[in-house]
C-alpha cells in the first residue's frame, strides 16, 4: 500500500509516460486488488488445513515433551527403586526386601535395564538360598531381557555357573560354548575347567585352566586361586 501511495503522489505530481495521469495508479490498484481477491481465495480453500497443521503440529509438539517428561521420571523413578535395591542386597537383614524391590523393578520398568539386573539379583538371592533351579530361571529371563551386547556373556558365565552348581554339567559346557565370550574369555575357561573337575575329567580341566592361566597373566590379573585349582589336580595322567 505503501509504493502504491506513492505512485499515486508521484504521477499527480509528474504524470504518466503512456496513458494519462490515472493510467499508473489504476494499475496498481488492480494489480493489488488482485493479489488480495487471490489471498483471500487461498485463505479459503486452505485456511481450515493450515489452522489444523499448525494444532497438529503443537499436539505433537506438546505430546512429545510430555513423553520425555513421562520417559524421564520414571527413569529417575526406577534409578532411585534400584539403589535401594543394591543397599538392601548388602545388608544381611534386608534380603527380603531386596526380593521386594527386586519384583518392584521387573513388573514397573519391565522393558529397561534395570529389570534385567533386578533378575540377576533375583538370582543371586536364590543362589543365596542354595535354590539353583530358581536362580537358573531367573537368569535365563534376564539373558532373554538384555539387549546389551556387553551383559550377554557374563549373565551366560553366570547361568552356566548355576547349572554346574545343580549338577547340569553338559547344559553349563553347552552354554558357554553357544557364543563369544567377549572379555570374559580367561574367566569362560576357568569356568570350563571347574565344570570338567566336576565331570570328573582332570585332562580337561588342566587344559582349561591352563589356558585360562595364559590369558589371565596377559590381562595381569591376580592367578592365585586358579593356580590353587591347577595344583590340586596332581600331575597329569601319562
Amino acid at each position: 500500500m505503501y509504493n502504491a501511495a506513492l505512485n499515486f503522489q508521484q504521477i499527480i505530481m509528474h504524470g504518466s509516460r503512456t496513458g494519462g495521469p490515472g493510467r499508473f495508479f489504476l494499475d496498481d490498484y488492480l494489480s493489488e486488488r488482485d493479489q488480495v481477491e487471490a489471498l483471500k481465495k487461498w485463505w479459503v480453500e486452505n485456511g481450515k488445513s493450515v489452522i489444523m497443521g499448525i494444532l497438529l503440529g503443537l499436539g505433537a509438539l506438546f505430546g512429545w515433551q510430555k513423553w520425555q517428561d513421562h520417559v524421564r521420571s520414571q527413569a529417575e523413578s526406577a534409578s532411585e527403586v534400584y539403589q535401594d535395591l543394591m543397599v538392601a542386597l548388602g545388608n544381611q537383614d534386608e534380603q527380603k526386601r531386596a526380593g521386594e524391590l527386586a519384583d518392584k523393578l521387573i513388573v514397573e520398568h519391565p522393558a529397561s535395564a534395570y529389570a534385567v539386573f533386578a533378575s540377576m539379583a533375583l538370582a543371586h538371592l536364590a543362589v543365596e538360598d542354595e535354590d539353583y533351579a530358581r536362580a537358573a530361571d531367573h537368569l535365563r529371563k534376564a539373558l532373554a531381557d538384555t539387549d546389551d551386547k556387553n551383559m550377554e556373556p557374563l549373565i551366560r558365565m553366570r547361568l552356566a555357573t548355576v547349572l554346574n552348581a545343580d549338577g547340569n554339567h553338559q547344559a553349563a559346557l553347552s552354554l558357554l560354548n553357544e557364543k563369544d565370550p567377549g572379555p570374559y574369555a580367561a574367566a569362560y575357561d576357568e569356568l570350563r575347567g571347574d565344570i570338567n573337575r566336576a565331570m570328573g575329567d582332570t585332562d580337561m580341566a588342566r587344559s582349561s585352566y591352563q589356558q585360562a592361566l595364559e590369558k589371565y597373566r596377559l590381562q595381569q590379573s591376580d592367578t592365585v586361586v586358579l593356580e590353587m585349582k591347577l595344583d590340586s589336580l596332581g600331575s597329569p595322567s601319562l
